[in-house]
């Protein structure tokens, strides 16, 4: 729905000369803007952001902590980009006609596609979490994708099919396969000459079988920690889901897995308050993290936010609508925490610094890929691979930008 991210985690003191709080104040005005009262405190190394201090949502006190104890780091002003850009580039006054902006800008389906699939300008790519998952597998890992939320775009594209799980239900399996298994098989070892009837034969056998494993495996595992129920904190029962699928990585084969859980109800036109909101994910956080503490592989795991845009700074008399710019974070063991990466905006008043619109959009100045690269790094993709993963990281990095915009690996993970 696109968070408005400038509320999760916000400027606060030691800004230099400038009071950027008290502009955040100002601009956001008294609706939007957060008390001190309402945020958490963090220190940023001085110099590497605008301000010394920032505040994160007080409705998120166990990613603080993370944040805190070095296990959880924010990305400011991150956005869906085909390459760096400059507000005279998106005003079309820099001369230079090859900037080119991602399609729909602002628009949910739009920005959705581009942060899923990481290839702003082609609509038909695959999603980047399927690409890494099919890096992994053409080197022979046993990588499975997951969904907990249905047909997700982020999945597309591992060599086999994502598997769909609902967290409420769990894997339902074919009634009576014990009946019919042996005749399954029979009509299925033939070969027939549409190559894509053979595909929808095999692929349904395997989904079949594969579905019926996972079923009498899961209804056996037995997790450590005790999640909300799904009346509770839906995102929460997602996480327990990927849990007791962590915990059966061996029994499974699964040797480098990528699970992805959803949390609606961004979408703020008429909401100024995003406690409600950032709550369940918070705990839904803290339980995972607990867990796979307890597994003994949190520094094996790393989580990643993502939203397809931010929102903007100026309200609009009930709540705000869709920017593009925001801020995210991840977290994990082994994440090098504890730094805000990105450019936070120096200013935040509309037309300063990255901010445009008498709304107050906030032009990116880091695209998706520059969290990704690092990632994919870190989940074992070869450079050789890197350019399928993310094609248009080469965008921003030399020789195409002067500036390398892409974090490896070591600069987000210990």
């Amino acid at each position: 729905g696109g968070l408005d991210s400038f509320n999760m985690i916000v400027p606060f003191s030691g800004c230099g000369s400038h009071d950027l709080y008290s502009e955040y104040q100002s601009v956001r005005g008294a609706d939007l803007s957060l008390t001190a009262s309402q945020l958490n405190l963090i220190n940023v190394t001085p110099g590497t952001q605008p301000c010394s201090q920032f505040g994160v949502h007080s409705a998120m006190p166990k990613l603080t902590q993370m944040y805190r104890d070095s296990e959880a780091l924010f990305v400011a002003n991150i956005g869906g980009l085909v390459q760096p850009m400059t507000l005279a580039d998106y005003y079309g006054t820099s001369g230079n006609s090859n900037i080119k902006e991602p399609p729909s800008l602002y628009s949910h389906n739009g920005m959705t596609q581009v942060a899923s699939n990481g290839d702003a300008l082609n609509a038909s790519a695959t999603g980047i979490l399927g690409r890494i998952a099919r890096s992994l597998q053409d080197q022979g890992y046993r990588s499975e994708v997951i969904s907990m939320s249905g047909n997700r775009k982020f999945l597309e594209g591992s060599l086999t099919p994502y598997t769909t799980i609902n967290p409420r239900t769990g894997v339902v399996p074919f009634r009576q396969y014990a009946e019919v298994a042996d005749a399954m098989g029979n009509f299925t070892q033939f070969e027939i000459e549409s190559s894509y009837g053979t595909t929808y034969q095999s692929s349904s056998l395997r989904s079949i079988r594969k579905l019926e494993n996972l079923h009498t495996e899961l209804e056996n595992v037995q997790l450590n920690t005790t999640f909300s129920t799904p009346t509770t904190n839906r995102i929460a029962e997602q996480f327990r889901a990927i849990s007791e699928l962590i915990k059966l990585r061996g029994r499974l084969g699964t040797e480098r897995g990528v699970f992805y859980v959803n949390h609606g109800g961004y979408d703020t036109h008429a909401n100024n308050d995003i406690s409600h909101l950032l709550a369940p994910v918070d705990e839904a956080l803290d339980l995972f993290k607990t867990e796979m503490v307890a597994q003994g592989i949190w520094d094996d795991v790393v989580v990643v936010q993502s939203s397809e845009f931010g929102r903007t700074l100026v309200g609009n008399g009930q709540g705000t609508d869709h920017a593009w710019g925001g801020n995210t974070w991840i977290a994990g063991g082994a994440v090098r925490g504890g730094q805000i990466l990105g450019e936070y905006p120096t200013r935040l008043t509309p037309e300063m610094d990255v901010v445009f619109n008498s709304r107050g959009r906030v032009l990116p100045t880091r695209g998706w890929e520059s969290i990704w690269y690092g990632i994919a790094q870190w989940f074992g993709v070869l450079p050789t691979q890197m350019a399928d993963v993310l094609p248009n990281a080469k965008n921003f990095m030399p020789p195409l930008h002067p500036v390398d915009k892409l974090y490896d690996r070591n600069e987000l993970f210990r």
